[in-house]
């Protein structure tokens, strides 16, 4: 995991088409809460597949406006540096899209 201090240094040094994955949340928010042992989950089941990266988006405002962080929980893929896909809250079919767009993203690796 790569917290904010590093974030600029890790896109510009990325891996040729590794998968970044940045988590925008806050505290006492439940469905951010959720959303993080989620992705610690598919951390866990996918290795080093993509880098996750967590944002406090109270305290590093200066990347939640970058990325236009209206919400939270906020997803937001890079691919490259670029973003590819956001998500914005936790809901019941999060999961599964979330999951899918890891999965597209090794598709589009082969």
């Amino acid at each position: 995991m790569t917290t904010k201090n590093n974030l600029e240094k890790r896109v510009e040094t990325k891996r040729k088409n590794q998968l970044q994955i940045l988590d925008f949340w806050v505290t006492k928010c439940l469905a951010c809460e959720k959303l993080g042992l989620f992705l610690d989950q598919l951390q866990e089941k996918y290795g080093d597949a993509f880098e996750l990266t967590k944002i406090n988006a109270l305290e590093d405002e200066e990347e939640r406006l970058k990325f236009r962080v209206m919400n939270v929980p906020t997803l937001i893929f890079l691919k490259d540096g670029d973003p590819v896909f956001r998500r914005v809250g936790f809901d019941n079919d999060a999961k599964q899209v979330i999951e899918n767009e890891i999965m597209n993203h090794f598709r589009s690796r082969l």
